[in-house]
């Protein structure tokens, strides 16, 4: 089986309208980069998209565990909510027209296992310690 490198994959999600970043929300990566602009296509451990909703701050994390494929992961962010680790893109996040740099062929009867935690949480990354998770997540061993 073949990927290939396309910035439109990998685990992500997008969220409510309230974490678009034109309406206050925060992306942040695990490098200390903020927004979307300078994280997108960047290598990271993990990101973590915090707002504020009905005066309660939340957020939500994604967490990419260092035996995946080709760690720390870029990351397609968008302003609007959308957020994906993927380690299929590397040309594509490099702005080269038909580069392949991040196509992966999975060799016949191989499997590919990633492995990521999302972590939902009350307060911004600091306050929930995305940090420290990711550095206790990073020990455990992949089932």
């Amino acid at each position: 089986m073949r990927f290939g490198d396309t910035d439109d994959g990998g685990f992500a999600f997008r969220l409510r309208e309230e974490f678009r970043e034109d309406r206050g929300a925060t992306l942040l990566n695990s490098e200390g980069q903020t927004g979307a602009k300078k994280i997108w296509g960047k290598p990271a451990s993990w990101t973590d998209y915090s707002t504020t909703i009905d005066n309660k701050q939340y957020g939500v994390a994604i967490l990419s565990h260092p035996s995946n494929l080709r760690h720390p992961s870029g990351w397609h962010a968008r302003n609007y909510g959308l957020n994906s680790a993927n380690p299929f893109a590397a040309s594509s996040f490099a702005d080269e027209k038909n580069g392949q740099r991040g196509a992966y062929t999975l060799p016949a009867k191989q499997v590919l296992k990633l492995n990521y935690r999302v972590f939902i949480h009350n307060g911004d990354a600091s306050k929930a310690k995305i940090a420290d998770r990711y550095t206790k997540y990073a020990k455990e061993i992949p089932r």
